[in-house]
């Protein structure tokens, strides 16, 4: 059905956007990128686009993109909690520690309680740059809130590694 819609009206960037989250939920992100990016160009100010353009980017590792799209949908609204942990993650993979610190701050405290997957990232970014202590408070406090997620036994080989690290300087 959405395909005849957006057949009817294919420079609407709702239409587009709608088509993108479809096939993002079939996991076809060649399809996804391909209607959020026009979604995008057709709006270029509506950061829910935006943000799951950078998704996809990072899904595909394709972190430079990612990073492209969400800085601008920060710039769009400063208020994305959602788009900073994106991009706090994009920024983590391209190691550049201190930016995905800062970011990931930006989603916890934007989020309001709901931006506590941003723990993640700032744990391992923390740890990056040497803040141990800090990383395990932010990686036990990921681990508190987000007990049901199916990375925590990689949360806490992590915690693990840190400790031994710490541990054994050398």
């Amino acid at each position: 059905k959405l395909e005849r819609v957006y057949a009817a009206v294919p420079s609407s960037a709702q239409m587009n956007f709608l088509m993108g989250h479809l096939y993002f939920k079939l996991k076809d992100l060649d399809k996804a990128q391909t209607y959020y990016t026009k979604a995008a160009s057709l709006n270029p100010r509506r950061c829910q686009t935006l943000t799951e353009l950078g998704r996809v980017h990072l899904q595909r590792e394709h972190y430079d993109e990612a990073r492209k799209a969400l800085e601008q949908a920060v710039a769009d609204d400063n208020e994305a909690w959602m788009a900073h942990n994106l991009l706090a993650d994009a920024l983590l993979k391209q190691k550049e520690f201190d930016k995905a610190r800062d970011q990931a701050e930006l989603a916890i405290e934007k989020g309001k309680g709901a931006g506590s997957a941003a723990q993640l990232v700032l744990g391992q970014a923390l740890a990056n740059v040497g803040r141990d202590k800090e990383a395990l408070q932010s990686l036990n406090s990921y681990i508190q809130t987000n007990a049901g997620n199916p990375v925590i036994p990689q949360v806490k080989d992590l915690i693990a590694q840190i400790e031994k690290r710490d541990a054994n300087p050398t």
